[in-house]
């Protein structure tokens, strides 16, 4: 095991450790430990996100000497995004689900048997890339990409197929429990998971079904045209075989594999629920320890300890060490928000915000929300905008609850990543299409958002 994994395996149990023991020496020894992990993943993040974080930590530093802070505002500064840090670093660990039985197939037969129409591949790609995201988050894109691009090429429907995947993915953002968004509002809001949940994933439905219409009344109404390929994968099938070719449609997957797919999500979900009702762990926590335990709890059930040990190795050898970008963000963003907080700046910004003067509360709701799409669409990652706005904003003063202000922000960051080149959305469709990351996805979206964030301030303005 590479220096850097195990660096970054004693943060996360150090973390863990601190969550049932309080001790100052440990808070010493945790806070440098988080410092070794940004030192070392400093020179190897992305050149953005170093000036970025740059800034943010040149600002909270200035902040904390001018006030006279001392040591243990320091330490409490630094550390204050180190449940995000650790969040991420035990995402991958959620992957290791879905190596247990190949659900690819069963997806592939899917659209090539009961699919013949454009607007209908586009509509179930979107809601497939949900069910799969709940997990994979945008990893799902990659799979599903390499999966189904050859479908998507047949129906002529390339962009729009990328526009499905990014859709989809989106709508997990609201109420998903290991999305970096709830986690990072629920953490800046301090709400529980299940507080916000239930009407998360009612507001992502609604997302879905916005998405899904705006598909279907295209190709059914618009000048966008209706293409039915009643026989094309099978044409496709027999010219391949002729070349002796092995097509993905000529291996059968597991029956019931979708079906095996949803009880893991479902699963997954009932572990998460089940800490947030019978410990006072926090979302950050819950989500780190069930990535730990569930992975193996799986295996165990499924008798995949094999796999579960060969999917581990590649966890501690490729994927940890390559998590360099998360960790200088979230520990920059994290200080310089809790810097604010502790020296009263942040307050004194917010009283030069002209939020409170806006007559009407749906309008500082779109506000905010277009707000964070436009800064977003120059670089600066909506982690940063909902850590900001979240130390700078008071709900009541805007005339909203704490759970709609959660759901505000949340919708923010939604059309702030899909709206911005610059995204993880965005990067990662570009990189696996070799197209330029403008063209992917924010293009692609930029008036939907505008539908959205319209929708959705009415609507929130009215709970």
């Amino acid at each position: 095991m590479k220096k850097i994994s195990i660096l970054y395996v004693l943060f996360l149990l150090i973390y863990l450790t601190r969550e049932f023991v309080h001790n100052d020496f440990l808070s010493y020894i945790f806070a440098l430990v988080l410092l070794l992990l940004v030192i070392q993943a400093f020179p190897k993040s992305v050149g953005s996100n170093r000036i970025i974080s740059l800034i943010l930590f040149g600002v909270g530093i200035a902040a904390l000497i001018a006030s006279g802070s001392d040591v243990e505002q320091w330490i409490t500064a630094f550390t204050a995004n180190s449940g995000l840090v650790a969040f991420f670093l035990s995402l991958p660990l959620f992957a290791i689900t879905l190596t247990y039985k190949d659900y690819r197939y069963s997806i592939n037969d899917l659209f090539e048997q009961k699919i013949k129409s454009k607007s209908g591949f586009l509509i179930l790609v979107s809601w497939i890339s949900l069910l799969t995201s709940t997990i994979l988050n945008v990893a799902t894109d990659y799979m599903l990409f390499d999966l189904l691009k050859r479908s998507a090429k047949h129906y002529g429907a390339k962009q729009d197929f990328y526009r499905a995947l990014v859709r989809g993915n989106m709508g997990a953002a609201l109420w998903a429990p290991n999305y970096i968004a709830v986690a990072t509002v629920l953490t800046c809001t301090g709400l529980d998971w299940l507080t916000i949940a239930p009407g998360g994933f009612l507001l992502g439905m609604l997302y879905m079904l916005l998405s899904n219409a705006a598909t279907f009344f295209s190709y059914r109404f618009g000048k966008n045209k209706e293409t039915v390929l009643p026989d094309v994968f099978e044409e496709q099938d027999a010219k391949e075989e002729e070349q002796g070719s092995e097509t993905e449609k000529g291996i059968s997957a597991p029956a019931g594999s979708l079906g095996h797919l949803l009880y893991v999500l479902l699963g997954l979900i009932l572990v998460v629920a089940s800490f947030n009702l019978f410990s006072s762990l926090s979302i950050l926590t819950i989500i780190v320890v069930t990535a730990i335990i569930y992975p193996l709890l799986l295996a165990v059930v499924f008798q995949k300890i094999t796999v579960y040990k060969e999917q581990l190795v590649i966890y501690f050898k490729t994927k940890l060490p390559g998590i360099k970008n998360e960790v200088v963000l979230f520990a920059s963003i994290g200080f310089f928000g809790k810097a604010l907080e502790l020296t009263g700046i942040g307050s004194g910004i917010y009283s030069y915000l002209p939020l409170e003067k806006i007559p009407f509360t749906g309008l500082a709701i779109f506000a905010v929300i277009i707000f964070m799409g436009i800064v977003s669409m120059i670089g600066v990652h909506p982690i940063v905008s909902v850590s900001i706005l979240s130390s700078l904003l008071v709900p009541a003063e805007m005339g909203i609850s704490s759970v709609i202000f959660a759901y505000m922000l949340l919708t923010g960051y939604i059309v702030a990543v899909s709206s911005s080149p610059f995204s993880g959305v965005s990067l990662t469709m570009a990189g696996i299409t070799g197209e330029n990351s403008w063209n992917v996805v924010p293009r692609l979206n930029i008036c939907f958002n505008l539908v959205l964030a319209t929708v959705f301030s009415i609507l929130l303005s009215l709970l």
